[in-house]
């Protein structure tokens, strides 16, 4: 899958995200009024989000695109960078977006202008 969208994917656990057409994360969720962006280990998880925002938002959902990134390089860069944004990203492993959508989930985002 990872492959499939992007080309130069070098390996590793993927890690798929929500993706405006400039290439920066689209956010999905709100936290308090902050936004949010959920990076998920499973394609079909981000896609059911991304089908929950078309549902509310369709102009925002068309604006998005689905991303890959390795889980590795994401973990470095939390490790290293200083980025404020960084805090910002929520790795969502299948079981736990499975306890969100069971809660209710969160609010979906508008995408980013």
């Amino acid at each position: 899958q990872a492959v499939a969208l992007d080309a130069d994917y070098q390996g590793g656990g993927p890690l798929f995200y929500a993706q405006l057409s400039d290439g920066s994360f689209a956010p999905l969720r709100q936290d308090n009024g902050n936004p949010i962006f959920p990076l998920f280990f499973s394609r079909e998880d981000l896609e059911e989000s991304l089908s929950d925002l078309g549902a509310q938002n369709p102009e925002a959902r068309a604006e998005i695109t689905v991303g890959v990134l390795p889980l590795q390089a994401v973990l470095q860069e939390l490790q290293t960078s200083d980025d404020e944004l960084l805090s910002q990203i929520r790795l969502l492993p299948p079981e736990v977006v499975d306890a969100i959508r069971s809660q209710g989930g969160g609010q979906a985002a508008p995408a980013a202008e």
